[in-house]
């Protein structure tokens, strides 16, 4: 399934629209960070659209300094599914370095496990979820904890900010972020923010003529 959010800035803000979703469900979500998932800059007048694809991946890798900025950079990604592929341990391999093993399906599960086994490694890691080969929700490296991420299959979420992707955002700065759902009967949505710097819904034409009495 393909989606897509057009956003259009009406503002005098230069910034970026950043699309991002929350672990509001995970298990341990305390420990589970939204990442910057998708960012693009966008000037006053001006619109940007994001596409994307509903795959998504198991992840992990390490978070530090990247062209000025702290971002997440994916190290190993391998492919994840809620009904086939939703278990994966991530250990430490012959030479002491992480990586993922004996990806497998636990029946009945509603999200994406992470085992993370008993391993040190010299460097911080951290594992998480990616969306479309974009990281989306991390979560630090603890040994001998597992970590469900329960990824919301409809629901994202539009900011704008100065985030680039992959950077960590900030729950306490997300205030005014538009909640949206996207389904197979609405897999197309716009966004517009006016010149007060609130980011609303845009009706779309075609949904508009729909409606009873147009």
């Amino acid at each position: 399934m393909e989606y897509r959010l057009t956003c259009i800035n009406n503002s005098d803000m230069h910034g970026n629209f950043v699309l991002y979703q929350r672990p509001e469900r995970s298990e341990g979500s305390a420990h589970i960070r939204s990442l910057a998932w998708q960012s693009r800059a966008t000037a006053p007048g001006t619109r940007v659209t994001f596409c994307w694809q509903t795959s998504t991946a198991f992840i992990w890798g390490e978070h530090g300094e990247y062209g000025g900025s702290p971002r997440f950079i994916t190290s190993q990604e391998i492919e994840a599914d809620i009904d086939r592929d939703n278990l994966v341990d991530l250990r430490a391999g012959p030479f002491g370095a992480p990586a993922f093993s004996n990806l497998r399906a636990t029946p009945s599960s509603d999200g994406l496990t992470i085992r993370q086994l008993n391993a040190r490694f010299d460097y911080p890691i951290f594992h998480g979820i990616a969306r479309d080969s974009a990281p989306l929700l991390i979560a630090p490296f603890h040994m001998n904890v597992s970590t469900t991420f329960v990824v919301d299959p409809v629901t994202y979420w539009v900011h704008f900010n100065d985030c680039r992707a992959g950077e960590l955002l900030d729950q306490a700065q997300l205030d005014g972020s538009q909640r949206l759902e996207f389904t197979a009967s609405r897999p197309a949505q716009t966004v517009s923010m006016g010149t007060d710097n609130i980011i609303r819904p845009v009706a779309e034409a075609s949904w508009i003529r729909s409606r009873p009495g147009n």
